[in-house]
């Protein structure tokens, strides 16, 4: 039997069409049509061949998708044809780095590229936490396919940093409004308890609205970073093994990780930085060192990276150093999922977490340094 649906399909074009340009709302609206958990949008930069999620700050090299077998992201790009997978765990092309970079409990997935005259101009990704899609949604979104294109052609060749994301529904001033109050109640809530442990939630919880305050308002908290990574982070006088310069890598595959933690320890003359994006530009970026007769020697690891995942760079450069007589590279652990940290933290020797604390990396920096100055004597 035929499902008339064309009134739906309708009014889902004039959302989408009043929606164009802002990015949240096209989210939810195509959320709201798809009935899914999540919508990603990874608008396509042909400049750097990198597919870029606006909303979540991740990047995917083209080079993961072209000529590959091995997502299910690389086989819709590759056919340049929606690719609909009932059941994503059982999938044989299923790759949690590229299909799940967030290692959520994804049960379905619809990839959905969208381009013009064979030219690629983004993919559209819905995914479903519990349940798995019909085929009706399949048919419902490929009706709609001229109007999504427009969604990509508005933007196109627009980066992360230049885009004045909206996170919220409501405009920042409402959004710094509302947190603001939630601060204030929270303080109220600490000054009524007398039971440590409601404390320490309290705590926490304060600890997370200031993330998202930040998250908001990057700029002003890299600026005050930078501001305080100028004052010298310990006297000079008191560094005995000061003139030795240390070269760090941080790995993440979010923009504004890098920045703030490099801004972290900018100021540092005893640090040289490096950064990656990606599990194999990481592992290139240490060879690429070692060539150069300057090894990376500290590692700030995120776990969740297109190409290869933290724990797999993290493997790989355990197992080379037992065949090396090289210097171990310390890893830190930049990734807040427990499970990752527990079932293999003998691969790391510190862990950082998020959002990061200026003093906390400070202080695995220096047990570091003490660490090779000890084994230098």
């Amino acid at each position: 039997m035929h499902i008339n649906y064309s009134g739906e399909i309708e009014t889902a074009k004039e959302k989408l069409s009043k929606a164009l340009g802002n990015v949240p709302m096209m989210v939810d609206i195509l959320r709201e049509i798809s009935g899914s958990d999540e919508v990603d949008l990874l608008f396509y930069d042909k400049k750097d061949k990198s597919f870029y999620d606006k909303m979540k700050g991740n990047v995917i090299s083209l080079s993961y998708l072209e000529g590959k077998d091995d997502s299910m992201l690389s086989k819709a790009y590759q056919f340049s044809s929606a690719y609909y997978c009932p059941h994503t765990h059982f999938d044989k092309h299923y790759n949690v780095s590229i299909d799940n970079p967030y290692k959520v409990h994804i049960t379905s997935q619809i990839i959905m590229p969208l381009s013009i005259d064979h030219e690629v101009l983004g993919i559209i990704r819905l995914s479903k936490f519990k349940y798995i899609f019909e085929i009706d949604m399949l048919r419902k979104l490929l009706e709609l396919e001229s109007t999504l294109v427009k969604i990509f052609r508005e933007d196109i060749g627009r980066k992360v940093e230049e885009f004045n994301v909206e996170f919220f529904s409501v405009g920042s001033e409402k959004a710094f409004n509302i947190i603001d109050k939630i601060k204030t109640e929270l303080k109220l809530l600490a000054d009524y308890t007398r039971n440590p442990e409601i404390n320490k939630l309290i705590a926490n919880a304060n600890e997370n609205i200031e993330a998202i305050f930040d998250y908001l308002n990057p700029t002003a908290y890299i600026e005050q970073i930078e501001q305080e990574s100028k004052k010298p982070v310990i006297e000079e006088e008191a560094i005995d093994h000061g003139k030795k310069t240390y070269h760090v890598l941080f790995a993440d595959d979010v923009e504004m990780n890098l920045r703030i933690l490099s801004a972290m320890i900018k100021g540092d003359k005893r640090y040289k930085i490096s950064t990656a994006k990606d599990g194999i530009e990481t592992l290139h970026r240490i060879e690429e060192a070692k060539f150069e007769n300057d090894p990376v020697e500290i590692l700030f690891l995120d776990h969740y990276m297109p190409g290869k995942l933290g724990l797999e760079v993290a493997r790989s450069i355990r197992d080379d150093e037992a065949f090396d007589d090289d210097t171990p590279i310390a890893i830190v652990s930049i990734t807040n999922d427990p499970a990752a940290i527990e079932s293999h933290k003998h691969l790391y020797d510190y862990h950082l977490s998020k959002p990061f604390d200026q003093d906390r990396l400070v202080e695995i920096l220096e047990d570091i340094r003490s660490r090779a100055q000890l084994s230098q004597q």
